[in-house]
């Protein structure tokens, strides 16, 4: 009798043994894959720009984010056939996240409805957000009151000067404007008009651009250089173009430095255009 209890015994105690390795490993690999997802987030608690897209690939809604602001801006843009890149190049307006989204009519839905019905998409084609970015996106969306929401809706084909005036009012973004650092756009990729569309949409989210340019040479890689401090701006602008970041202790005309190289076609700032 006692041989038979202590055999139960010591299976009980093998089985919680391994059910506890089992949880633990999974535990772990759980925890493990919350980080990995969590160092991908595109936002990082500024301001942040959100562009949605509807069945036909064409973006219908633009959302701007403002947390320090605690509000929102909406862009809704009626008989749009503008798909992401030609967001950029066509209307001039940056974004760090994009969303497409299926549902009947997404364009007239709200923008926590839009965020709840996406949580769990994680499809690279469909958006670059976490899971992580959706959840505080959606927080944010829930807690912005109506009155601190601005909504304004455009249809195409809309004169460049007019969508300029709506995008720097509803995505300018305010630290941008308060640093006031000086930005210069040299064209180091061969392809004509990009420094115009990256300056446009830098002027528009409020960046202070003092000098356009094309590159003597074809440039590889893209990037932004700054002298002693980086700043807000800089890493800002890094988050909008994907851009890498350099120090630079080049004395130049403008505190910030954006070139384009071979690797930002037009997928990147938008469609071809005049020289720079």
């Amino acid at each position: 009798m006692n041989k038979k209890t202590n055999e139960d015994s010591r299976s009980v105690k093998t089985f919680l043994i391994y059910t506890f390795l089992v949880l633990t490993i999974i535990f772990v690999s759980l925890t493990i894959k919350a980080v990995s997802i969590f160092n991908q987030n595109k936002f990082d608690g500024s301001d942040f720009v959100l562009a949605v897209s509807d069945e036909n690939s064409n973006v219908v809604k633009v959302v701007g984010f403002k947390p320090d602001e605690g509000s929102m801006s909406i862009l809704d843009i009626e008989n749009s056939t503008l798909d992401l890149d030609m967001l950029s190049g066509e209307l001039g307006i940056g974004y760090e996240g994009f969303l497409h989204n299926d549902s009947e009519k997404i364009g007239n839905k709200s923008v926590d409805e839009i965020l709840s019905s996406s949580i769990f998409e994680i499809s690279e084609n469909r958006t670059n957000l976490t899971i992580f970015d959706k959840i505080y996106l959606l927080f944010l969306a829930k807690k912005t009151s109506t009155v601190n929401i601005s909504i304004d809706q455009v249809s195409l084909p809309i004169e460049e000067r007019e969508i300029n005036r709506i995008a720097q009012s509803l995505f300018s973004d305010g630290k941008i404007r308060s640093e006031n650092k000086s930005i210069k756009v040299i064209n180091g990729s061969g392809v004509a008009g990009l420094a115009n569309t990256l300056s446009r949409i830098v002027s528009n989210r409020g960046g202070n651009v003092v000098m356009i340019e094309s590159g003597d040479t074809i440039e590889s890689k893209s990037r932004i250089t700054y002298i002693s401090e980086k700043g807000y701006t800089v890493r800002k602008l890094s988050s909008l173009t994907g851009f890498i970041v350099e120090e630079s202790d080049k004395k130049d005309i403008a505190d910030i430095v954006m070139i384009i190289g071979k690797d930002a076609g037009a997928a990147e700032v938008g469609e071809e255009g005049d020289e720079k």
